[in-house]
Formats: structure tokens, C-alpha cells, sequence
């Protein structure tokens, strides 16, 4: 019980780091491709795309899609509600540098 709860409390501070990163201005700046990217509200976030990826999806990407959107919103049903499409099209607006970035803060 001691380890799992140490094991909860390691995840729940990382969960926090990284969601600090995340959501960090300067870091959302720095690794979009223009300054438009990402400005308009939608459910294909800088953020989410992120956390999709960091997700290491292995399926088609449109049934990851699905799944990964059914536990974001914790939803009964897998639910289209975004193609792969649209995917493809926002990460064409993220440099790879976030990657580079985070990887320490992942493997660490």
C-alpha cells in the first residue's frame, strides 16, 4: 500500500509538471510555428495535441483518435469528433522542439 501511494503521489506531481509546462505561455509560444497557430477555440488544443502524442498512439490514427477523445471526456462511446484530417493539420502548426523539450521532464 506504502509503495502505491508513493506511486500515486510521483504521478500526481508529474501529471502537475507537466501541466504546468503545458499551459506555459512561453512554452506554447516557442514551440508553435506562427503566432496565429492555435489562437481560435477549439477541441484540438496545442495542449491536447500534445498529450495525444505524448500518448504514443498505435493504432489507426482515426480509431486513436476516438479512444483518446472518449477518455479526455470520459465518454460511455467512441466518438468521432475529430478526423484525422485535422490532425494532420494542426500538427503541421507544432515544431518538433516541443518534443525535444519535454523529453527530459518524460524519461526523467
Amino acid at each position: 500500500m506504502l509503495a502505491w501511494n508513493l506511486h500515486f503521489h510521483i504521478c500526481a506531481k508529474l501529471i502537475e509538471f507537466l501541466k504546468n509546462i503545458l499551459y506555459s505561455e512561453d512554452f506554447v509560444n516557442r514551440n508553435k510555428k506562427s503566432p496565429k497557430d492555435f489562437t481560435r477555440k477549439r477541441i484540438l488544443t496545442f495542449q491536447t495535441l500534445i498529450l495525444y502524442f505524448i500518448n504514443l498512439p498505435k493504432g489507426s490514427y482515426q480509431d486513436e483518435l476516438d479512444h483518446f477523445f472518449k477518455a479526455l471526456f470520459k465518454s460511455e462511446v467512441a466518438v468521432a469528433m475529430v478526423s484525422k484530417m485535422a490532425l494532420s493539420l494542426a500538427r503541421k502548426k507544432l515544431k518538433y522542439s516541443a518534443f525535444i523539450e519535454l523529453n527530459p521532464v518524460m524519461s526523467g
